[in-house]
């Protein structure tokens, strides 16, 4: 009973890791979007609190992020179900990114309206949850550096967790424009060449 247990085991394990070569190559166009909103977001911020008008930064806030879930949702419906490839591995890497923007989502607003995290908190727990994220996704797609991109997040996280205050609303915004738009922008180039190839193919 356990053999068989173990084989089924080890057939769904390299079900997953056939799956995972299937997936379309990501295009970027998410990482990058995503990116600039939430430097957008961070620089806004940073400037909102130096000409103390505290107020606008919720607002500032619900828009950048309203205006990402906007963009994901539309991007989701726009794509060619034909192009789709619905494999496993896909799946659990749709849901991982889901979920961590949910609970980004979540700690961003329901954590600060609540009192119970502090405005400089906020950043190194977002650094912290894209860490989880970009660590599934590089081992989904195989690509290392992309798994390893984890580590910047995670020491950017330890960084801002001692380095509070305003300045760690720039670290984070670097950390944004190192760890996932320039990284987006790369997985944009291997898409468009890979659809080239395709397409030529």
């Amino acid at each position: 009973m356990e053999k068989q247990q173990a084989e089924l085991e080890i057939s769904m394990i390299k079900q997953i890791m056939e799956d995972s070569k299937k997936i379309v190559v990501e295009d970027g166009k998410g990482y990058i979007t995503w990116g600039i909103l939430v430097v957008i977001g961070m620089l806004g911020t940073y400037f909102l609190i130096l000409d103390r008008l505290f107020s606008y930064i919720g607002w500032l806030w619900i828009a950048t992020i309203g205006l990402g879930w906007i963009y994901t949702f539309a991007s989701s419906f726009r794509k060619n179900p034909e192009k789709k490839v619905r494999t496993f591995a896909g799946k659990i890497l749709g849901a991982v990114w889901v979920s961590c923007g949910i609970a980004m989502t979540m700690v961003g607003f329901v954590g600060t309206a609540s009192g119970a995290i502090g405005a400089y908190t906020i950043s190194p727990m977002m650094a912290v949850i894209l860490g989880i994220a970009y660590f599934v996704t590089g081992i989904v797609y195989g690509l290392p550096w992309v798994r390893n991109l984890a580590i910047g997040w995670w020491i950017g996280a330890i960084v801002t967790f001692f380095w509070s205050g305003m300045n760690s609303l720039l670290a984070f915004a670097a950390m944004m424009i190192a760890f996932q738009i320039i990284p987006g922008i790369i997985l944009y180039s291997k898409f468009k060449k890979e659809y080239r190839i395709n397409v030529n193919g």
